[in-house]
């Protein structure tokens, strides 16, 4: 009787941890977008140079 409620009781938090793991529908497929922009060429001269500001979105 003991063995089967330890056998119940750990299948129970099994479960548990599995689902509090899981991905939520569309929330592990989604799309994932880098949005940063940032030049480093010069236009005039298209020479490699560090960029003044960095815009983070």
């Amino acid at each position: 009787m003991r063995n089967i409620f330890n056998i119940i009781s750990l299948f129970i938090v099994v479960c548990a941890l599995v689902l509090s793991v899981s991905c939520t529908p569309g929330s592990c497929f989604e799309e994932t977008n880098a949005y940063l922009k940032a030049s480093f060429y010069q236009t005039s001269t298209d020479r490699a140079v560090p960029p003044d500001s960095l815009t983070l979105y």
